[in-house]
């Protein structure tokens, strides 16, 4: 069976803090943009299933298996995978163990297998003693596959206290609560980092009945909500077997055959053991590691600037960017070179502006001839490593190759960043701790959260009331102070807004939104946790950045590509303790997503031949650079728009259109006031003007794209 093997410490995806409501891909789809319930389920045959009869106790031993489905994936009629639960009472009633194993299938080629092992105590709710996980991403049909990649690991005594629970114990925990007649859990969740995340509530809500195939079912309805999550709601019957259990993006039913045809598909589940791998996984060798830095690139997609809680931001909570950034320099500053995914990810790769790599729109491939950033660093010793979304010629299978790198690890699961983002944090983990430390690493872990928002916003354009939650309305964030300002805004600056949603729509949508960059730092964190853990994180540069922005209700707007700095602008952090100063917030100097590659070569001492139109920043956040550049640039729409912004100033200008809008960013950050049409900035716009006539001047352009002419506009 051909196998690729990452074993990591971690808790199961299936009851995991990343319940986040999902688009059907499917466009026609019944469900589509509907809220799941009961109901729906079993009028789309998803309740047509052979419910348990044996007799049941939650306090007692016992197995149940759930089938698994994703209501985005495919056709409704497919499976997604299966979860088996297995409860063991000891000689002691104050311990239990569980046996767990879970199969996401990917697209029945590829599934995602993970057995674990918990060791918890019978009297607290799901409080975990102790836990052990293997993880393996198993293929169909039967190749060879020769080399084992990943670390075993375990933990133990995570926590002691009364109210906390690790996810997976949720299922346990909600059935108890059933018999024992408990109407409410405040607890703290652990996840797969041994994060802890607060103020977690598992609540009654009603009694109700669940009509499956041949007979209806009296059941009790819990709700699950808290920090870094979107709610469950757990159907229990009265004697407290878990029969339903239903997110915006995962369902599971009670089945009992769901397993069988998993290990029909991939046999090699059945032979995966936790005690085997332990023995059978060792290290690789570590020989000495190379005088040159580590360099390891974090990426995410649509997070806007300042949703990282260091940066004062209360309504999200960001732990492991938080830590980042106090070991380094955070820009406030950095804009997109065009905010939107493909031709971003393409400057990543190439240091080019998207007109001169030619990906101008998304789906698009960088013209040919042109060296990656992975070309740069082979030359100088580095191994080079991809994880993650890459978007660009759209790839389509975990064997693709990218120019200039050694190893693509995977490439993620597109559209999906809540399942893919902890694919990608998995391999990127195990490569990080079982490496051949004879040369240093480029490692480019490339995350798709918080881009799980457009799905949000196409599931509650039509049913608005789906995604209103009574239980979290006090944490909703309030409207930007730019809510109302609609200018009026060159005819191919097409801004996307919600203009049928009320305040409180907005207010559920950032509440959304901020909970989707509270998932991806979970990932982020694992992977610094295992650069922590292969003891290389003192002679690591790590960056970390975003291909664009999000709407976030800035002028009623959502998602990306327009020139407005909620769109265009994004985070970016550097940390390299040995050389950079720490803790360091930069609000004066302009940074674009351009001056990643040339860093990253400037570290690696690759020869700097001009070949980046972005400019190497290790000199200026080491404080050794006095002169910066005066202004950046960002283009947008197909080539058609141009952003320039400089330290007071903001112009946007689109071809053919003689509707500029010029904006005062020191006086009017929010930019609702359009001087264009004030003569007393006439000098002002057309020093800009110039500026990008002089920075388009120098672009060796993709044939497919036009000189920007910039000077038609100078009167």
């Amino acid at each position: 069976m051909d196998r690729r093997v990452f074993i990591r410490k971690f808790s199961l995806t299936a009851l995991g803090t990343a319940a986040l409501p999902m688009a059907l891909s499917a466009k026609d789809n019944k469900m589509w943009g509907k809220k799941i319930t009961p109901q729906s389920l079993l009028e789309q045959g998803k309740l047509h299933v052979d419910l348990p009869e044996e007799a049941f106790d939650p306090k007692s031993n016992w197995t149940q298996t759930w089938r698994l489905w994703l209501p985005f994936r495919g056709k409704v009629g497919e499976d997604s995978g299966y979860i088996r639960v297995q409860r063991n009472v000891g000689n002691s009633k104050e311990k239990v163990s569980f046996n767990v194993e879970q199969a996401i299938s990917e697209n029945k080629h590829w599934a995602h297998f993970t057995k674990a092992s918990i060791k918890a105590k019978n009297n607290k709710y799901g409080t975990p003693i102790s836990w052990e996980a293997a993880s393996e991403y198993v293929k169909a049909p039967k190749k060879g596959f020769d080399k084992n990649v990943g670390l075993y690991q375990q933990s133990s005594s995570l926590s002691q206290k009364e109210e906390v629970c690790l996810d997976f114990t949720l299922i346990d925990t909600v059935q108890r609560m059933k018999v024992e007649g408990k109407r409410s859990l405040n607890f703290t969740l652990i996840d797969e980092l041994s994060k802890e995340k607060k103020n977690h509530q598992l609540r009654y809500l009603k009694d109700t009945s669940i009509r499956f195939e041949d007979r209806s079912v009296e059941v009790s309805c819990y709700e699950q909500i808290g920090e870094g999550m979107l709610p469950w709601c757990y159907y229990v019957d009265h004697n407290g077997r878990l029969l339903l259990a239903i997110s915006g993006m995962k369902v599971l039913i009670a089945d009992t055959g769901a397993r069988k045809k998993y290990l029909d598909l991939y046999p090699v589940i059945s032979t995966i053991s936790i005690d085997d791998r332990a023995a059978a996984v060792q290290r690789v060798p570590q020989k000495r590691s190379s005088k040159k830095p580590n360099i390891l690139f974090l990426s995410t997609d649509q997070q806007t600037w300042n949703s990282i809680s260091a940066l004062n931001n209360k309504y999200v909570h960001t732990p492991h960017l938080d830590r980042l950034a106090s070991r380094g320099v955070t820009f406030t500053q950095c804009y997109s070179p065009n905010p939107i995914c493909s031709p971003t990810r393409a400057s990543w790769i190439t240091g080019l502006t998207t007109s001169e790599h030619g990906v101008i729109k998304n789906g698009q491939s960088i013209i040919p001839g042109l060296k990656s950033v992975g070309h740069h660093l082979r030359e100088q010793g580095y191994e080079t490593v991809f994880a993650g979304k890459l978007h660009v010629g759209i790839p389509k299978s975990y064997g693709e190759k990218i120019p200039g790198f050694d190893k693509v690890l995977c490439m993620g699961i597109g559209g999906k960043g809540t399942l893919g983002d902890q694919v990608v944090s998995n391999v990127a983990a195990g490569y990080l701790q079982n490496r051949d430390r004879s040369k240093p690493f480029y490692l480019t872990v490339n995350f798709l959260q918080p881009h799980d928002i457009c799905n949000w916003i196409k599931r509650h354009h039509n049913n608005k009331d789906d995604r209103h939650l009574e239980s979290v309305r006090d944490q909703l964030p309030p409207l930007p102070d730019n809510f109302d300002a609609l200018l009026a805004e060159p005819k191919k600056m097409k801004v996307p807004r919600q203009s049928h949603w009320k305040e409180i729509d907005w207010r559920y949508y950032l509440w959304a939104y901020y909970r989707m960059v509270e998932e991806v730092d979970a990932e982020i964190g694992r992977v610094l946790h295992a650069l922590d853990e292969s003891g290389e994180t003192d002679n690591t540069v790590i960056l970390f950045n975003a291909d664009h922005g999000e709407g976030t209700a800035h002028h009623q707007s959502v998602t990306k590509n327009y020139l407005y700095d909620e769109a265009t602008k994004v985070p970016l952090i550097i940390s390299y303790p040995k050389e950079l100063p720490s803790g360091v917030v930069d609000t004066n100097h302009l940074m674009s997503c351009l001056d990643i590659v040339p860093t990253v070569c400037d570290f690696a001492s690759c020869s700097d031949n001009g070949e980046f139109t972005g400019d190497s920043f290790r000199s200026l956040t080491a404080g050794k650079t006095k002169n910066w550049r005066d202004f950046v640039v960002s283009e947008v729409s197909n080539d058609a728009g141009r952003m320039v912004r400089s330290e007071r100033y903001k112009l946007i200008v689109f071809r053919n259109d003689s509707n500029l809008m010029f904006f005062d960013m020191k006086n009017d950050a929010g930019e609702t006031v359009n001087l264009a049409k004030d003569l007393k900035y006439k000098k002002l716009i057309q020093e800009h003007l110039l500026m990008l006539q002089e920075w388009e001047s120098k672009l060796k352009k993709a044939p497919a794209c036009k000189p920007f002419m910039a000077s038609s506009y100078v009167g």
